[in-house]
Protein backbone atom coordinates (compact mmCIF):
# COMPACT_ATOMS: atom_id res chain seq x y z
CA UNK A 1 0.00 0.00 0.00
CA UNK A 2 1.39 3.25 -1.06
CA UNK A 3 1.33 6.43 1.33
CA UNK A 4 2.90 10.07 1.40
CA UNK A 5 4.68 11.35 5.00
CA UNK A 6 3.01 14.92 5.38
CA UNK A 7 5.58 18.15 5.50
CA UNK A 8 3.11 20.89 5.26
CA UNK A 9 -0.61 21.60 5.06
CA UNK A 10 -0.79 24.15 2.53
CA UNK A 11 -4.62 24.18 2.63
CA UNK A 12 -7.80 21.65 2.87
CA UNK A 13 -7.14 20.90 -0.70
CA UNK A 14 -3.22 21.23 -1.04
CA UNK A 15 -0.62 19.31 0.87
CA UNK A 16 3.47 18.98 0.80
CA UNK A 17 4.45 15.42 1.27
CA UNK A 18 7.53 13.48 0.58
CA UNK A 19 7.82 9.71 -0.33
CA UNK A 20 10.95 7.49 -0.89
CA UNK A 21 13.54 10.67 -0.43
CA UNK A 22 11.37 12.80 -3.01
CA UNK A 23 9.11 16.06 -2.22
CA UNK A 24 5.41 15.83 -3.81
CA UNK A 25 2.71 18.19 -4.24
CA UNK A 26 -0.59 16.36 -3.28
CA UNK A 27 -3.45 17.71 -4.66
CA UNK A 28 -7.25 16.74 -3.86
CA UNK A 29 -10.43 17.61 -2.28
CA UNK A 30 -10.20 17.93 1.54
CA UNK A 31 -7.19 15.79 1.84
CA UNK A 32 -5.83 18.63 4.46
CA UNK A 33 -8.43 18.77 6.76
CA UNK A 34 -7.88 17.70 10.14
CA UNK A 35 -4.16 16.28 9.09
CA UNK A 36 -0.75 18.09 10.47
CA UNK A 37 2.91 17.45 9.54
CA UNK A 38 4.41 13.89 10.08
CA UNK A 39 0.89 12.62 9.51
CA UNK A 40 0.41 9.91 6.25
CA UNK A 41 -1.68 9.62 3.47
CA UNK A 42 -2.64 6.96 1.45
CA UNK A 43 -1.87 7.56 -2.49
CA UNK A 44 -5.52 6.04 -3.45
CA UNK A 45 -6.53 9.29 -0.70
CA UNK A 46 -4.83 11.76 -3.51
CA UNK A 47 -6.37 12.93 -6.61
CA UNK A 48 -3.20 13.79 -8.23
CA UNK A 49 0.34 14.43 -7.20
CA UNK A 50 3.50 15.43 -8.80
CA UNK A 51 6.92 15.20 -8.13
CA UNK A 52 9.07 18.56 -7.31
CA UNK A 53 12.16 18.88 -8.93
CA UNK A 54 12.93 22.64 -7.89
CA UNK A 55 12.21 23.36 -4.50
CA UNK A 56 13.46 26.98 -5.20
CA UNK A 57 10.15 27.66 -6.87
CA UNK A 58 7.82 26.12 -3.88
CA UNK A 59 7.91 29.61 -2.34
CA UNK A 60 6.24 31.07 -5.17
CA UNK A 61 3.83 28.30 -5.37
CA UNK A 62 2.94 28.88 -1.75
CA UNK A 63 2.26 32.57 -2.66
CA UNK A 64 0.10 31.62 -5.22
CA UNK A 65 -1.70 28.94 -3.18
CA UNK A 66 -2.67 30.98 -0.63
CA UNK A 67 -4.26 33.62 -3.15
CA UNK A 68 -6.28 31.07 -4.95
CA UNK A 69 -9.67 30.18 -4.43
CA UNK A 70 -9.93 26.98 -3.69
CA UNK A 71 -12.56 26.41 -6.70
CA UNK A 72 -9.95 27.79 -9.32
CA UNK A 73 -7.09 25.80 -7.99
CA UNK A 74 -9.10 22.08 -8.57
CA UNK A 75 -10.40 23.01 -11.72
CA UNK A 76 -7.25 24.29 -13.15
CA UNK A 77 -5.12 20.76 -11.72
CA UNK A 78 -8.39 19.02 -13.67
CA UNK A 79 -7.79 20.65 -16.64
CA UNK A 80 -3.99 19.97 -16.38
CA UNK A 81 -5.30 16.52 -15.58
CA UNK A 82 -7.12 16.42 -18.74
CA UNK A 83 -4.04 17.45 -20.80
CA UNK A 84 -1.79 14.82 -19.18
CA UNK A 85 -4.16 12.27 -20.82
CA UNK A 86 -5.00 13.81 -23.91
CA UNK A 87 -1.08 14.36 -24.69
CA UNK A 88 0.10 11.13 -22.57
CA UNK A 89 2.66 12.98 -20.36
CA UNK A 90 3.06 13.31 -17.42
CA UNK A 91 3.74 16.94 -16.40
CA UNK A 92 6.34 18.75 -14.15
CA UNK A 93 5.75 21.34 -11.36
CA UNK A 94 6.37 24.12 -13.77
CA UNK A 95 3.28 23.92 -15.37
CA UNK A 96 1.27 23.70 -12.41
CA UNK A 97 2.87 27.00 -11.21
CA UNK A 98 2.91 28.74 -14.05
CA UNK A 99 -1.39 27.88 -15.22
CA UNK A 100 -2.42 28.38 -12.01
CA UNK A 101 -1.14 32.08 -11.89
CA UNK A 102 -1.86 32.99 -14.74
CA UNK A 103 -5.51 31.54 -14.33
CA UNK A 104 -5.59 33.51 -11.38
CA UNK A 105 -4.82 36.42 -13.00
CA UNK A 106 -6.80 35.89 -15.97
CA UNK A 107 -9.90 36.05 -13.65
CA UNK A 108 -8.61 39.21 -11.68
CA UNK A 109 -8.47 41.02 -15.15
CA UNK A 110 -12.18 39.63 -16.31
CA UNK A 111 -13.23 40.76 -12.90
CA UNK A 112 -11.71 44.27 -13.24
CA UNK A 113 -12.15 44.60 -16.98
CA UNK A 114 -8.94 45.08 -17.94
CA UNK A 115 -8.43 44.50 -21.81
CA UNK A 116 -4.33 43.12 -22.01
CA UNK A 117 -5.34 42.91 -25.39
CA UNK A 118 -5.43 39.07 -27.84
CA UNK A 119 -3.56 36.39 -27.99
CA UNK A 120 -3.16 35.21 -31.52
CA UNK A 121 -4.90 32.66 -31.15
CA UNK A 122 -5.14 31.47 -34.89
CA UNK A 123 -1.58 32.04 -35.42
CA UNK A 124 -1.01 29.45 -32.41
CA UNK A 125 -2.96 27.20 -33.97
CA UNK A 126 -1.03 27.05 -37.56
CA UNK A 127 2.48 26.78 -34.87
CA UNK A 128 1.05 23.80 -32.93
CA UNK A 129 -1.78 22.65 -34.21
CA UNK A 130 -1.24 19.45 -31.94
CA UNK A 131 -2.22 21.42 -29.11
CA UNK A 132 -5.06 23.53 -30.08
CA UNK A 133 -7.93 21.21 -29.48
CA UNK A 134 -6.46 20.30 -25.73
CA UNK A 135 -6.04 23.44 -25.34
CA UNK A 136 -9.54 24.72 -26.35
CA UNK A 137 -11.18 21.61 -24.22
CA UNK A 138 -8.99 23.20 -20.75
CA UNK A 139 -10.69 26.69 -21.35
CA UNK A 140 -14.04 24.88 -21.31
CA UNK A 141 -13.52 23.02 -18.73
CA UNK A 142 -12.07 25.78 -16.20
CA UNK A 143 -14.76 27.98 -17.34
CA UNK A 144 -17.45 25.33 -16.49
CA UNK A 145 -15.71 24.90 -13.09
CA UNK A 146 -15.56 28.84 -12.39
CA UNK A 147 -18.59 29.76 -13.56
CA UNK A 148 -17.22 32.63 -15.90
CA UNK A 149 -16.45 33.03 -19.31
CA UNK A 150 -12.83 33.35 -19.70
CA UNK A 151 -12.43 34.58 -23.51
CA UNK A 152 -11.49 32.43 -26.13
CA UNK A 153 -7.81 33.62 -26.53
CA UNK A 154 -7.16 32.23 -23.47
CA UNK A 155 -6.44 29.29 -25.94
CA UNK A 156 -3.33 30.75 -27.31
CA UNK A 157 -2.21 31.79 -23.93
CA UNK A 158 -2.37 27.93 -22.46
CA UNK A 159 -1.08 26.57 -25.87
CA UNK A 160 2.05 28.50 -24.91
CA UNK A 161 2.15 26.80 -21.70
CA UNK A 162 1.66 23.72 -23.02
CA UNK A 163 4.51 23.81 -25.40
CA UNK A 164 6.79 25.30 -23.03
CA UNK A 165 6.46 22.39 -20.43
CA UNK A 166 6.76 19.43 -23.31
CA UNK A 167 9.65 20.53 -24.51
CA UNK A 168 10.80 21.98 -20.64
CA UNK A 169 11.58 25.47 -22.02
CA UNK A 170 11.09 28.69 -20.21
CA UNK A 171 7.33 30.13 -21.48
CA UNK A 172 9.40 33.57 -21.97
CA UNK A 173 11.11 31.65 -24.71
CA UNK A 174 7.68 30.13 -26.00
CA UNK A 175 5.99 33.51 -26.20
CA UNK A 176 8.77 35.34 -27.61
CA UNK A 177 8.66 33.01 -30.42
CA UNK A 178 5.05 33.79 -30.74
CA UNK A 179 5.89 37.96 -30.71
CA UNK A 180 8.47 37.50 -33.05
CA UNK A 181 5.83 35.75 -35.34
CA UNK A 182 3.37 37.90 -34.62
CA UNK A 183 5.77 41.46 -34.92
CA UNK A 184 7.15 39.75 -38.96
CA UNK A 185 3.15 39.32 -39.92
CA UNK A 186 2.72 43.07 -39.00
CA UNK A 187 5.61 43.79 -40.31
CA UNK A 188 4.86 42.47 -44.18
CA UNK A 189 1.22 43.10 -44.29
CA UNK A 190 2.56 46.61 -43.99
CA UNK A 191 5.47 46.29 -46.70
CA UNK A 192 2.99 44.23 -49.22
CA UNK A 193 0.67 46.52 -51.32
CA UNK A 194 -2.66 44.20 -50.90
CA UNK A 195 -1.22 43.37 -47.37
CA UNK A 196 -1.82 39.38 -46.24
CA UNK A 197 -4.97 37.16 -47.37
CA UNK A 198 -5.92 35.85 -44.03
CA UNK A 199 -6.41 32.09 -43.72
CA UNK A 200 -4.47 31.69 -46.51
CA UNK A 201 -2.08 28.63 -47.33
CA UNK A 202 0.80 31.22 -48.35
CA UNK A 203 -0.01 32.81 -44.63
CA UNK A 204 0.01 29.53 -43.04
CA UNK A 205 3.36 28.09 -44.50
CA UNK A 206 5.14 31.41 -43.60
CA UNK A 207 4.26 30.88 -39.91
CA UNK A 208 5.36 27.07 -39.71
CA UNK A 209 8.67 28.35 -41.50
CA UNK A 210 9.38 31.36 -38.71
CA UNK A 211 8.57 29.03 -36.31
CA UNK A 212 11.15 26.58 -37.09
CA UNK A 213 13.64 28.89 -38.57
CA UNK A 214 13.54 30.87 -34.92
CA UNK A 215 14.11 27.13 -33.65
CA UNK A 216 17.09 26.94 -36.28
CA UNK A 217 18.67 30.07 -35.38
CA UNK A 218 18.50 29.27 -31.67
CA UNK A 219 20.30 25.84 -32.12
CA UNK A 220 22.93 27.37 -34.63
CA UNK A 221 21.52 25.24 -37.35
CA UNK A 222 22.20 25.90 -41.41
CA UNK A 223 19.64 25.42 -43.65
CA UNK A 224 21.25 25.22 -46.95
CA UNK A 225 18.95 27.49 -49.84
CA UNK A 226 20.94 27.08 -53.25
CA UNK A 227 18.37 29.67 -54.84
CA UNK A 228 19.31 32.38 -52.64
CA UNK A 229 20.98 34.91 -55.08
CA UNK A 230 18.45 33.75 -57.74
CA UNK A 231 16.06 35.20 -55.53
CA UNK A 232 17.53 38.21 -54.89
CA UNK A 233 17.97 38.76 -58.35
CA UNK A 234 14.84 37.77 -59.82
CA UNK A 235 12.52 38.79 -56.83
CA UNK A 236 14.41 42.37 -55.86
CA UNK A 237 11.24 44.07 -54.16
CA UNK A 238 10.35 40.96 -51.81
CA UNK A 239 13.62 40.00 -51.00
CA UNK A 240 14.30 43.80 -49.88
CA UNK A 241 10.67 42.91 -47.65
CA UNK A 242 12.21 40.10 -46.43
CA UNK A 243 16.01 41.72 -45.71
CA UNK A 244 14.31 44.27 -43.81
CA UNK A 245 12.70 42.03 -41.48
CA UNK A 246 15.12 40.24 -40.92
CA UNK A 247 17.25 43.49 -39.57
CA UNK A 248 14.30 44.59 -37.82
CA UNK A 249 14.12 41.63 -35.97
CA UNK A 250 17.61 41.79 -35.08
CA UNK A 251 17.60 45.66 -34.02
CA UNK A 252 14.44 44.53 -32.20
CA UNK A 253 14.59 40.95 -30.87
CA UNK A 254 18.59 40.37 -31.82
CA UNK A 255 18.16 37.76 -33.60
CA UNK A 256 19.86 37.44 -36.70
CA UNK A 257 18.29 35.31 -39.09
CA UNK A 258 20.63 33.62 -42.25
CA UNK A 259 20.97 34.80 -45.83
CA UNK A 260 19.26 31.36 -46.69
CA UNK A 261 16.56 32.12 -44.05
CA UNK A 262 16.35 35.64 -45.78
CA UNK A 263 16.04 33.67 -49.13
CA UNK A 264 13.62 31.35 -47.95
CA UNK A 265 10.98 34.25 -46.49
CA UNK A 266 11.49 35.98 -49.68
CA UNK A 267 9.66 33.10 -51.43
CA UNK A 268 6.96 33.02 -48.50
CA UNK A 269 6.49 36.85 -49.19
CA UNK A 270 6.25 36.47 -53.03
CA UNK A 271 3.73 33.74 -52.90
CA UNK A 272 1.40 35.34 -50.25
CA UNK A 273 0.57 37.71 -53.18
CA UNK A 274 -1.23 35.29 -55.32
Amino acid sequence: MHYFIINKILNHNIIMGRRSGNEYILIGKGIGFKRRAGDSILESEVATYYLIQDDTKMSDYEKIVLQTPDSVLLITEQAIRYAEEKLNHRFDQSIHISLLDHINFAIYRLNNKINVGSFLTEEYYLMYSELYDVAHEMVNIINDGIEMELPHSEVGSIILHLHAALRNEKLSKTALYAEVISYALSYIQAALPNGIVENSIARARLITHLKFALKRTESELSVDNPLADVIRKQYPEVYLIAKGLSKSIYDTFGIKLSESEVGYIALHVYNLQY
